[in-house]
């Protein structure tokens, strides 16, 4: 559910851009380059040297142009958002009928220094505040 959240507004944000930049010339010759590249397999060295090259110029190029760089920005950010998704799932919980005021709430529930033993809760032996 998170990731529905958090990645399909970047996608879509980042499909926009991608929209705005097909007017720009150089990015739809650095789109058809790419493109070139992965459909031939058996390219010798000296031709992909030369195309990377190429690749790397316009790439270049583009970095003049905002709509480039915020669609480089929002790509890594997505990779980022996927690894961070991907290491572990959320154990975050509501808490069970508990008031979650903080005028309100147990003592157990107020800032402890970090390292100490959470005195009072279950497992205060084995818990510590990170």
């Amino acid at each position: 559910m998170l990731q529905s959240e958090v990645i399909q507004p970047l996608e879509s944000t980042r499909n926009k851009i991608k929209e705005q930049l097909s007017t720009v010339q150089e990015y739809r010759l650095l789109v058809a380059l790419e493109k070139c590249i992965s459909q031939i397999p058996d390219i010798s060295n000296d031709t992909m040297t030369t195309l990377e090259r190429v690749k790397e110029k316009l790439k270049e190029c583009l970095q003049e142009v905002r709509d480039y760089r915020a669609l480089r920005v929002i790509e890594e950010t997505i990779v980022e958002v996927h690894n961070i998704l991907a290491e572990a799932p959320s154990v975050v919980q509501p808490p069970a009928a508990e008031s979650t005021s903080f005028e309100t709430a147990p003592a157990a529930a107020k800032a402890v220094p970090d390292g100490e033993a959470l005195a009072g809760m279950p497992d205060a032996d084995t818990e510590r505040v990170a």
